[in-house]
């Protein structure tokens, strides 16, 4: 469970980016949702393995999950539900809690700290964003991001500057926290630029020396590095990994990595995640940075727990997990472990982003249906705590009066299954040789059927995010739909929200042709029936902001000539729409 936030790549207002969304062919997206990170493995042939990054730890992150509400809460511990799904798949939610979780922390108080800020100045930090159009150089955005974290610390707290690129050298020695201190720090990093190389391994080792050769202060404190950098080294990755496994184990020195537009590679990012104590942070805009540095900063920087074990009884094991790193290998086993543990943020609706972990269970014996899971951490002072958690039963076909635990697992899971078909889909080499109509078919009817489930789950667990903040993954979802059954004989797929904006002021015959696809031999008949949708979609455009609606059917009365044109999209709510000439068209209702 250590603290991971990576980038599931969103646009303005929680939009699909551009590369995505304008994609115009099944090989075009599947590269844009692979080529944002690497997995940093090889197969047996030394070749690359995919992956998207749209992984479960990033999807799972963009949603909030409801707390369930525990009266008496300890340091860590966590509350458990299990599900059995239509497809008779065993599921198993844990949702973490803590009595430092939201205000908690402050009204706690966290411990001092001891920071070291090592900041990266090589020559590749004065390079621009690569999402933006604007020029910024990484370096502007990690200064903003360094001097945003100062102002998160207070009396106390102890604080040093370390800028590095192929040499470390401490401007600011480890002081205690005072204005002229954050002021010492704000003129010699103004003054920084970039140039030269990368040798991280030389910051490391120098803000280690710094911590432990400090003068004892009194009572409990923290000690953490943060490293701003882009990671543009090959030089001494390998060594820095280990230097920084070796501060957390051995001298209680927790590392925060900030990637400044960087997603590190999936292996990179499990290994950090296994580190005690460790944070890895995806920075790509500095605002949505800051805002977070300022409400999540005590969260993020405190742990709370080592060691943590979940523990199964012996008729069940573990089959998979999703939510953290520290998941993606696990072993099939009845017991699972993780590093660390933090406190989290709650959202202003109480509930908490990617507050869930989720678990494939199997059965292997015959003892009874899970009735409660041990669950036992290494507290901040060293003292070992087990507790004894009951398990939640979740019934699949209830779909009213949900508990707070039953909404999340039910949604955590639609979310699961989410990425694994968008990963086998984005990740599946077969689509790119030729005579693969059948497979592109199948994935298009797959995404459809899915797209229909996914909206249902998502209104049981009463979550609109897809219309706003979220609204990115129904429009990946709609455009390889549209991408995968383009092609298929009869279908013809309906516009984006940026296709209406043509066709306002497109011709008739260009709408029909250039948006919709040639009409084939019924053409009056097509038009008339795509008019109707599109003036549907066009109206509902002006009225609400969000994804579209996908069309569910079209009806052509029966004195029409013609064959009835369909496209499933699935969905039990219906919106029946008929124009001037008697053509109904069924929308799916978000």
């Amino acid at each position: 469970m250590a603290r991971t936030k990576q980038t599931a790549r969103k646009s303005t207002g929680g939009k699909a980016t551009r590369i995505v969304t304008s994609a115009g062919t099944s090989q075009a997206i599947r590269q844009a949702l692979c080529g944002e990170q690497s997995s940093g493995k090889r197969n047996n042939l030394g070749e690359e393995i995919k992956t998207s990054f749209l992984n479960d730890q990033n999807v799972l992150f963009c949603f909030g999950f409801p707390r369930p509400n525990i009266p008496d809460v300890g340091d860590s511990s966590a509350y458990f539900t299990k599900m059995v799904d239509a497809d008779g798949q065993h599921w198993l939610g844990m949702q973490p809690f803590s009595r430092f979780d939201g205000d908690g922390m402050k009204a706690l108080g966290r411990p001092p700290l001891d920071v070291v800020i090592a900041l990266d100045i090589s020559g590749s930090m004065g390079m621009g964003f690569k999402s933006s159009n604007i020029f910024e150089s990484k370096l502007s955005v990690a200064k903003t991001c360094l001097l945003g974290l100062l102002t998160q610390l207070k009396d106390g707290d102890r604080v040093a500057l370390v800028p590095f690129n192929h040499e470390a050298k401490a401007t600011v020695e480890l002081t205690d926290y005072s204005s002229a201190a954050c002021q010492a720090i704000t003129d010699r990093v103004t003054a920084l630029s970039s140039h030269g190389g990368t040798y991280m391994s030389k910051a490391v080792t120098l803000g280690r020396r710094m911590l432990t050769a400090a003068p004892a202060k009194s009572g409990q404190r923290i000690r953490r590095i943060y490293y701003l950098t882009d990671l543009q080294t090959g030089h001494d990755e390998a060594a820095v990994l280990q230097a920084l496994e070796e501060d957390s184990e051995q001298e209680s020195i927790f590392p925060t990595v900030l990637g400044i537009d960087v997603d590190l590679d999936v292996s990179t990012v499990e290994r950090i995640s296994a580190m005690r104590g460790a944070n890895y942070i995806s920075v790509s805009k500095k605002e949505e940075f800051i805002e977070d540095m300022m409400s999540e900063f005590s969260h993020d920087c405190v742990p709370i727990a080592f060691d943590i074990q979940v523990k199964l009884d012996e008729s069940w094991v573990f089959a998979k997990g999703y939510g953290s790193p520290e998941l993606t290998n696990l072993q099939v086993d009845s017991t699972v472990r993780m590093s660390t543990d933090f406190a989290r943020l709650l959202q202003p609706d109480g509930s908490i982003k990617g507050g869930i972990l989720m678990f494939k269970l199997h059965k292997v014996g015959p003892g009874e249906d899970l009735p409660a899971v041990e669950y036992s951490y290494t507290d901040i002072r060293g003292e070992r705590i087990s507790q004894i958690c009951p398990v939640e039963r979740v019934d699949h076909a209830a779909t009213t009066g949900l508990t707070p635990g039953a909404k999340a697992v039910r949604k955590a899971a639609a979310l699961v299954k989410f990425v694994e078909l968008q990963a086998a889909y984005s990740c599946d080499d077969r689509l790119d040789t030729p005579g693969q109509e059948v497979l592109h078919r199948e994935y298009g009817t797959a995404f459809e059927n899915f797209r229909g489930f996914f909206l249902s789950e998502l209104r049981i667990s009463e979550d609109s995010s897809v219309l706003n903040t979220n609204q990115a993954f129904l429009e990946i979802i709609d455009r390889i739909i549209d991408l995968e059954k383009s092609d298929t004989k009869g279908v013809h797929t309906m516009p984006t929200r940026s296709a209406l904006s043509r066709i306002a002021s497109a011709p008739r015959r260009a709408c029909r042709a250039g948006i919709f696809g040639a009409p084939g031999n019924n053409g009056g008949l097509m038009g008339a029936v795509q008019g109707a949708a599109a003036g549907i979609l066009k109206t509902i455009s002006k009225k609400r902001a969000g994804p579209l609606p996908r069309i569910q059917e079209v009806a052509i009365p029966p004195n029409s000539p013609g064959p009835v044109t369909r496209s499933q999209a699935g969905g039990p709510l219906t919106r029946h729409r008929r124009n001037r000439l008697g053509i109904k068209v069924v929308l799916d209702s978000l």
